[in-house]
């Protein structure tokens, strides 16, 4: 014999299918829908949607609306049409806005479409206790922090940005280069707000929310991948937010050293074993 479910229960299946129909509504619209539009869908007050909407999504409505367009700007931009056309199609109101949204992930539209053509990616190879490091920086920030040995340089600039214009960093970029190296040496400055770098990253919707999960776990604190999936509101995702977390460009910054299995093993880590181990060992005697 089923029983039924509790009334809690019930609520909570009733706001999962509303954020889920407000995810489409958001994914589908040709224009901004407002939050009071939303919620008054949700059948729910602005305020309370708001706070359902973030906490299974990871994102707010606004963040998830935004994520979206940047997404499907990106994904328009690889076809042949022009860069203006996209904006409009995107879902952008202004071409202003399209720039402005985009300037946060790291390349601005014209630079997408042509491969990062004319962007300047200034970048320096230094020495760490964990090993030694590359760091490349936009004007907008850091853009991309690897384990590497410096005959690997090119090769991963290449990788990652293939038509950009490379150059050695020089004193003007010496305060974020030495801050990432110091943030490396130093577990404490890793959760300090007064040592926050402005980051340059960009990613698929999913894979900026697993990205923006993980600069909210403290340092000296783990958690698991199906732990950081159900704490975005998608608790089968376990698989993809390893993936995200494999995806990562910005080692420490963005501290996926900190996502475990489920069994408490360490599990992978695009820049070794043994390093994680490390990094876990200096935040967790830091505490």
């Amino acid at each position: 014999m089923s029983s039924k479910p509790t009334t809690k229960t019930s609520t909570l299946l009733l706001h999962s299918e509303a954020v889920a129909q407000a995810c489409r509504s958001i994914e589908l619209a040709e224009e901004k829908l407002d939050l009071a539009a939303l919620a008054a869908s949700a059948g729910l007050s602005p305020s309370h949607f708001q706070r359902v909407f973030k906490s299974q999504v990871g994102l707010s409505p606004k963040q998830y609306a935004v994520a979206v367009r940047k997404q499907r700007f990106r994904d328009e931009l690889k076809s042949s049409k022009t860069v203006t056309q996209t904006i409009y199609e995107a879902g952008y109101d202004s071409p202003s806005r399209a720039y402005a949204d985009n300037a946060t992930p790291g390349l601005m539209p014209s630079k997408h479409k042509k491969g990062a053509q004319g962007e300047t990616i200034r970048y320096a190879h230094r020495e760490t206790s964990l090993g030694s490091i590359l760091i490349a920086t936009t004007d907008r920030g850091i853009c991309l922090v690897e384990f590497a040995e410096k005959a690997e340089v090119l090769g991963i600039l290449e990788a990652n940005f293939p038509s950009a214009e490379w150059q050695e960093a020089e004193e003007d970029w010496q305060e974020w280069i030495s801050e990432v190296v110091a943030q490396i040496d130093d577990p404490h400055r890793r959760q300090s707000s007064d040592t926050k770098l402005p980051l340059d990253i960009r990613g698929t919707v999913f894979q900026e929310k697993v990205w923006r999960a993980l600069t909210e776990i403290p340092s000296g604190e783990t958690v698991s991948y199906p732990q950081l999936a159900q704490s975005l509101g998608q608790p089968k995702a376990a698989r993809a937010v390893a993936s995200a977390c494999a995806s990562n460009r910005l080692a420490i910054l963005v501290p996926c050293h900190r996502v475990i299995r489920g069994s408490g093993d360490l599990a992978g880590y695009k820049w070794g074993i043994e390093r994680k181990q490390k990094l876990l060992e200096q935040e967790t005697k830091n505490q």
